[in-house]
């Protein structure tokens, strides 16, 4: 079920040819004007890309969505996404944040305008009044972020090896910056663990001209991670059913944080799977999914 046969024409340079042509495009981003007016000038909705898993199951109980962590799609979630929907039953959306995947490219983000763009999706494209939240990384910031401020819309979040407490590392900008630069090279390394650098590379497309380019609005991320590091709801409190699913060896939730978390989400359990890193669902996705499944079962 979850192989890795999507991954096996990226191990290799010589999958994709010798000489790769790589484009990117640009964009600006205004750094004149003031926060508060870029924020109201530029924040406007986007439509997010996204897929529906609902082969099982009666459409009576709340779907799961899904959103990616910084730098992936909702191609990373595929296989899971499956399986989540045939064990719980529930239908699974996942989506595509904005400035990646196939979602639109945008000058500005921050968690509150990913919060407004996926609260557009599932109020006013899917027509649904309540769902599950199920969030990596950036996408589970997205999706804590969403349920403290529209309470009623979450059932529940899961969160996948990220809080409100974890720490923005260097090395998105770092990736970014060797994603920008890259010329291709059979040797060419982009990241040292092999399943952060299949992850990436899952981004790489052909477009209509035969070269190959970057899914992702690069640019717009480099130029928008600061705001990454700030957020607007400190005062808020999201009192719903609230799972923290940590990689035993990643650091992004330290146990000395719980207390600190059930503050602002007082109906938090807290589940880690050894061994597994950041990239729990993928690196250890029977596990995951077998703590997920328990967690969306048992709920009310």
């Amino acid at each position: 079920m979850f192989s890795s046969k999507s991954f096996s024409y990226l191990r290799s340079g010589c999958s994709l040819g010798n000489s790769i042509n790589f484009r990117s495009e640009a964009h600006s981003f205004s750094t004149t004007a003031s926060d508060k007016y870029a924020r109201k000038q530029e924040s406007n909705v986007v439509e997010l890309a996204h897929s529906v898993y609902d082969e099982h199951g009666p459409s009576s109980l709340v779907p799961v969505v899904v959103t990616h962590g910084l730098l992936g799609s909702r191609n990373n979630w595929h296989s899971m996404a499956k399986a989540l929907n045939k064990r719980t039953s529930r239908k699974v959306v996942t989506v595509d944040l904005r400035c990646h995947g196939d979602s639109p490219h945008h000058s500005y983000t921050d968690y509150d305008v990913m919060s407004d763009d996926l609260v557009h999706l599932v109020t006013n494209k899917l027509l649904l009044t309540q769902v599950c939240l199920l969030g990596h990384s950036l996408g589970g910031i997205t999706a804590l972020t969403t349920a403290l401020r529209q309470p009623r819309l979450a059932q529940c979040v899961v969160s996948v090896d990220i809080s409100l407490m974890s720490k923005l590392s260097s090395q998105p900008r770092d990736y970014i910056d060797k994603m920008l630069s890259i010329r291709w090279d059979p040797t060419w390394n982009l990241a040292a663990s092999p399943s952060i650098r299949q992850w990436l590379l899952m981004n790489l497309v052909k477009d209509e001209r035969g070269s190959v380019r970057w899914r992702l609005d690069l640019h717009s991320l480099k130029n928008n991670l600061e705001r990454f590091k700030t957020r607007t709801d400190d005062n808020l409190i999201y009192s719903g059913p609230t799972l923290y699913v940590a990689g035993g060896a990643s650091d992004y939730i330290s146990p000395v944080d719980h207390d600190e978390i059930r503050k602002q989400f007082p109906n938090s359990r807290f589940e880690c799977i050894p061994e597994a890193g950041h990239l729990v669902h993928m690196e250890k996705p029977q596990e995951f999914l077998d703590i997920v499944t328990k967690f969306l079962n048992g709920l009310a």
